[in-house]
């Protein structure tokens, strides 16, 4: 009794592109430690957003306990948990 050993050739369709491949893939936001304590924070590409979005991002970071320096784009609450939901909420 003969094994085959006959090897076909696998090919491989291209993944499906879902809009335009140019576009930006999504907000810029990366977790990072603020200041002398480690707070934990996020800085955000403000280019990303309008104008109305970060204005509305900032009211929305100060309402839940974060210390914001807009001119930066940096955010830090003393809760993880709230920067998570800053996270859930913008990216």
């Amino acid at each position: 009794m003969s094994k085959n050993t006959t090897a076909t050739n696998a090919t491989s369709l291209p993944l499906p592109s879902f809009g335009n491949p140019e576009q930006k893939q999504g907000p810029k936001i990366e977790t990072i430690e603020v200041g002398p304590f480690r707070l934990k924070g996020v800085k955000v590409d403000t280019d990303q957003y309008t104008p109305e979005e970060f204005t509305e991002m900032v009211a929305w970071a100060k309402d839940n306990g974060a210390y914001v320096s807009e001119d930066k784009g940096l955010f830090s609450w003393k809760d993880i948990a709230k920067r998570d939901w800053f996270l859930l909420r913008w990216s």
